[in-house]
């Protein structure tokens, strides 16, 4: 086991979005926690744009690394692992290029490993949706403001897509049995001894999608424990998805997950439930559940009878 030192390590993969990534690293600069205490590790998937000229402008004020690999395609899992052996701390922060993490941010994150006995944390962005753009865009000029995540009444009108569902429970995931289908690298921590534990991301993933949730399920299986932070704020800056290509990418990706694990939780994914169907199918009882699985069941053998 390497002797991690104690603190953070920011993983951030990037892709010709400088902009962005210049968003993050602003927001990282402000920090309230010492940078004794955390890393920046910036990993660049083959840009041509002036990504690295950024990260250099941040030299003398963030202790920030960066690595380059040739533009071979979407290879964010491997840009990930990259970030992972380089990591010194012995926490690891998977942060996406404009995410715009508040002041105490990375403080929160530890504070709460610090007073509880976890493995992961998944953290939400205000403006996250999961295939579409938010409509926060329309104030894109405000979201760069240093106090802007005193504006509790803006961002409450632009909660993370999973915000909803988890009010429901209490903002817990002590009755959730598949926590990893909402741990998304946008903004989500992990011990990094875990993540060497289990190999870290599968590089199989070459398209947009599933590649943290798959980490996730695996992780869960080894009984890391999972919890969500809320006092850690952040705001995803928006950028345009093209949603075609996203759902193409998504299922491609699910039905290798599924093949991978078989699980009943995969295999529900994989017939097209939402996260949220299965995070709620899994907390009824169980005959709920088989009732749930037989219909699905009888309406496939109908299907190829017909």
């Amino acid at each position: 086991m390497k002797d991690w030192r104690p603190g953070i390590s920011v993983i951030i993969p990037t892709y010709n979005r400088s902009q962005l990534l210049q968003l993050t690293l602003q927001s990282l600069e402000r920090q309230t926690l010492s940078n004794v205490f955390f890393e920046v590790i910036v990993v660049d998937d083959g840009s041509n744009d002036n990504t690295k000229d950024i990260v250099d402008s941040y030299t003398d004020k963030l202790p920030i690394h960066y690595y380059f690999q040739s533009d071979q395609g979407f290879r964010v899992a491997r840009a990930r692992n990259i970030g992972i052996l380089a990591a010194q701390f012995e926490h690891v922060l998977f942060l996406d290029s404009g995410v715009i993490a508040e002041a105490s941010c990375l403080a929160q994150h530890l504070k709460q490993y610090q007073s509880s006995n976890i493995d992961v944390l998944i953290g939400l962005c205000f403006g996250f949706e999961e295939l579409e753009e938010s409509s926060i865009r329309a104030f894109k000029h405000r979201l760069s403001n240093n106090n802007i995540f005193a504006d509790h009444t803006f961002l409450d009108q632009f909660q993370d897509c999973r915000a909803p569902y988890l009010h429901s429970h209490g903002l817990s995931l002590q009755y959730i049995a598949e926590p990893w289908l909402i741990f998304w690298t946008c903004h989500a921590s992990c011990k990094t001894q875990a993540l060497f534990d289990i190999g870290g991301f599968d590089e199989y993933f070459t398209s947009w999608g599933g590649e943290d949730v798959e980490l996730a399920l695996r992780l869960h299986g080894i009984g890391a424990k999972f919890e969500l932070i809320t006092d850690a704020k952040a705001i995803h800056y928006p950028h345009p998805k093209v949603k075609a290509d996203t759902y193409k990418s998504a299922k491609e990706n699910i039905n290798y997950i599924h093949d991978k694990h078989c699980s009943v939780a995969t295999y529900l994914l994989q017939q097209g439930m939402s996260w949220q169907d299965i995070l709620t199918a899994h907390t009824r009882p169980n005959d709920a559940l088989k009732g749930i699985l037989f219909s699905q069941a009888h309406a496939t053998s109908f299907s190829q009878a017909m």
